[in-house]
């Protein structure tokens, strides 16, 4: 079986708001035209020889140009059939941007545009409910967030 990550990567906007006032916001990547155009996290395969957590670190450094590092916080896994390699496990994980996020630097390869999105403004944005779930159990996690 084939192995995936998903990350979410995020930040808290806390200009001049008070601390319950605070939104998160998401990372969410513009595929390219070629390969939908939609928007989504950061995701990738899990390369021969990596963990699910070496994939997460490598594919959002990869993806984004930021130096993330840290503790990933685990949000699920799921499994489902790809009609391109068969069954694939996918896990999902969270981890808060370096600074505020700046200096992102997409793979023009696979991304045309970034944005960091109020999380609930987000959940409208997604193409897969897979996005969708992952995105709604970092919401559950983080008890602060507002509406954005």
């Amino acid at each position: 079986m084939r192995s995936k990550v998903q990350v979410w990567i995020y930040r808290w906007n806390e200009d001049g708001l008070r601390e319950q006032e605070q939104v998160l916001e998401v990372l969410l990547l513009q595929t390219q035209p070629e390969r939908g155009g939609f928007w989504q996290p950061v995701t990738g395969h899990v390369e021969s020889g990596e963990t699910p957590e070496q994939g997460a670190f490598r594919e959002a450094r990869e993806e984004t140009g930021l130096a993330i590092e840290g503790e990933l916080e685990k949000l699920g896994s799921f499994t489902f059939e790809s009609r391109f390699v068969g069954w694939v496990e996918e896990f999902c994980y969270a981890i808060r941007a370096p600074g505020q996020g700046e200096g992102i630097t997409l793979d023009a390869r696979e991304h045309q545009a970034f944005r960091w999105v109020g999380a609930k403004r987000a959940l409208g944005m997604l193409r897969y409910d897979s996005n969708v779930r992952m995105l709604e159990t970092l919401l559950r996690s983080k008890a602060r967030v507002t509406e954005s």
